[in-house]
């Protein structure tokens, strides 16, 4: 259901939707798909600083934990090394 409102915006502002949305297009369903792309950003945004939160938090978890497994890794040119000599 669309609810009727009422939005100032500078005449720069409207020219430039204007231009977008040529003579007869849609200036409400131009304004509408910017703020929902705009509050998707905006949301996004939230979510990455909220998981930059966390792994800055864990950070020394997770490099100890990387550390520790990285020492499991085999050589894999060991092999090589051992057949040049």
């Amino acid at each position: 259901m669309k609810v009727k409102t009422s939005v100032t915006l500078s005449r720069s502002t409207l020219r430039a939707v204007d231009q977008i949305v040529g003579r007869n297009g849609n200036r409400s369903a131009f304004i509408e798909q910017a703020v929902r792309e705009y509050i998707t950003l905006k949301q996004r945004e939230v979510r990455d600083a909220k998981d930059i939160a966390i792994y800055t938090k864990y950070a020394d978890e997770y490099k100890a934990f990387a550390e520790d497994v990285l020492q499991y890794q085999a050589d894999p040119f060991a092999d090589l090394e051992e057949d040049e000599q």
